[in-house]
């Protein structure tokens, strides 16, 4: 390799470090927007991973994984999932747990967040994604990729009710809505690698805050009732 080339090399190199630098602060402080709304939500856990795992690896689209239930809190008596894999041909691990029961999805259509945490035993940064089956049609929406750090990642949010879901419909791009979260059927969590290794997920939950749109008519109201007293 010749001066020149190499001097481009290096300068394209050094051009995409400071780009994903960028995009791990955006993200950064998207999460901590996330959370400050996670706190002021009414939260219901869709499942603390305490009972028997309902969670299984969907090998048709991910790579092999090894699930149990694990120790998260030996004083709480609390539990995680830990999910161990070697890195594979697909470059992804992808996990589904059915939703609602009897024939009837879970009804997500007032939730806009969803959190949990991750205790990552990984030595390098994955992505994590979130994804779920609504009917009717069983159409699967997946939402952008969340940064995992080694370590402990406690409430690592995603939005629920942004345009920014990619299927098939939109052509695999981030563009759409979830379509029907009001009946749910799958809920699919997708682990983006770069090594093998285990992470751990523990204390899934949903979230519903007041968006500030729905914000003010709520307050228009209030103040339209208090002016008819």
């Amino acid at each position: 390799m010749n001066g020149r080339r190499r001097r481009t090399v290096l300068v394209l190199a050094l051009g995409a470090a400071v780009l994903a630098a960028g995009c791990t602060g955006r993200q950064a402080r998207l999460q901590e927007a996330l959370r400050a709304k996670l706190a002021a939500s009414k939260v219901t856990v869709v499942d603390s991973f305490d009972a028997r795992l309902a969670w299984k690896t969907e090998l048709d689209q991910g790579d092999p994984a090894t699930l149990e239930a694990v120790a998260a809190d030996a004083a709480k008596k609390d539990q995680a999932m830990a999910v161990t894999f070697e890195l594979g041909k697909k470059k992804k691990v992808v996990l589904g747990r059915p939703m609602g029961s009897r024939g009837v999805g879970r009804d997500l259509s007032k939730c806009n967040l969803l959190a949990l945490d991750v205790d990552s035993k990984l030595a390098a940064k994955c992505g994590l994604s979130v994804a779920m089956h609504t009917v009717p049609g069983w159409k699967y929406f997946e939402s952008p990729v969340v940064v995992i750090r080694p370590g402990i990642n406690k409430d690592v949010v995603f939005r629920l009710d942004l345009p920014n879901f990619k299927c098939e419909a939109s052509k695999w791009l981030h563009n759409r809505p979830i379509a029907n979260r009001s009946d749910t059927r799958k809920l699919v969590l997708v682990i983006h690698p770069v090594v093998g290794g285990s992470i751990r997920i523990n204390n899934l939950r949903v979230g519903a805050f007041q968006a500030p749109a729905a914000a003010k008519t709520a307050a228009a109201k209030a103040a339209a009732l208090k002016a008819t007293k």
